[in-house]
């Protein structure tokens, strides 16, 4: 008996064993954290002179983010600043920067255990904002057709000579331009002025976007002082105008300051305000008051879809 109890004993130990020994070898190591593909198609806009909206793409495939992480810095510097957002935001503001300055922004896709890679820089720089009562009135009016945009100072709207953008309707009356004042029929073919003989401020017109909502929404992934089309031309909005779009398009003056300007809707939707001969528009600008520092530089390449309709046309 005593026999028998112990090998019953031994048996049991080695089962256990046995069993044990199975278990372990059929336990699954953890999967190491997996992250998200990088997000792409980082873009941006400048809300105002300290403020600049960033806006993305969640990555096609991979895991789901549950959130994004923004870091950006002073170009040139090492200092580094980050803000988070939650998985189903796309878009962020970046506020309390420093007017005139330049900024590296990256993104990063995250979950809860791991981030992804960050997309390239994108560098852009915050731009004053005007966006009250900029009139300009038609050529046969006798109110300011042109505006001036001087470096470090108020935009002026007159009715003389030295402008950097001009508002112009050809000789029938149905046709609405904007842009280049040595394109417009305010100056002669050598670009000097009819009425006071003045040499035209050479005026560079980018990039033109069409049915714009706001100047919030024209974001940007291209450095728009050398992949944009810079050439001195007026831009015929008179379809636009028809159609009740908004468009907003890219100046470089003459001094070498960027802007944004966008034509605005009236109440009707019409582009063009007021009767002849005293037409008029009304227009929002962000401008960039430090000279040579243009909305976007990017180290960034690839297709960016943008809608771009440049139309070059002068007052006939």
């Amino acid at each position: 008996m005593k026999v028998r109890n112990t090998f019953l004993h031994t048996s049991l130990i080695l089962a256990l064993t046995i069993a044990i020994v199975a278990c372990n070898e059929n336990t699954t190591t953890p999967a190491e954290p997996q992250a998200p593909q990088p997000p792409t198609g980082l873009a941006a806009t400048s809300i105002d002179s300290v403020t600049v909206g960033l806006k993305w793409t969640a990555p096609a495939t991979g895991v789901t983010p549950t959130g994004y992480e923004i870091s950006y810095k002073v170009e040139g510097t090492s200092e580094v600043f980050t803000t988070q957002v939650s998985g189903s935001t796309l878009s962020t503001l970046i506020s309390s920067l420093v007017e005139n300055t330049v900024y590296e922004f990256t993104v990063k896709a995250k979950n809860d255990t791991a981030r992804s890679a960050a997309t390239l820089p994108l560098k852009w720089a915050p731009a004053k904002r005007y966006s009250s009562s900029i009139i300009l009135y038609e050529h046969k009016s006798s109110f300011g057709s042109g505006l001036n945009l001087p470096a470090f100072g108020g935009l002026t709207v007159d009715n003389g000579d030295l402008w950097d953008l001009a508002f112009d309707v050809d000789t029938s009356g149905t046709k609405f331009y904007i842009g280049s004042p040595g394109s417009s029929s305010y100056t002669d073919d050598n670009g000097v002025f009819v009425v006071g003989g003045d040499v035209a401020r050479t005026t560079l017109i980018g990039l033109v976007w069409t049915n714009v909502p706001s100047l919030n929404d024209v974001y940007e992934s291209v450095d728009l002082a050398s992949s944009a089309t810079l050439e001195e031309v007026m831009v015929d909005f008179t379809a636009d105008d028809a159609a009740r779009r908004q468009i907003a398009f890219v100046v470089k003056t003459e001094s070498g300051n960027f802007a944004k300007v966008m034509i605005k809707k009236n109440v009707d939707g019409r582009l063009i305000r007021g009767s002849a001969p005293d037409r008029y528009i009304e227009v929002e600008v962000s401008y960039q008051e430090a000279a040579n520092i243009p909305y976007a530089s990017v180290e960034n390449r690839g297709p960016f879809p943008r809608s771009k309709n440049i139309r070059y046309s002068t007052a006939q």
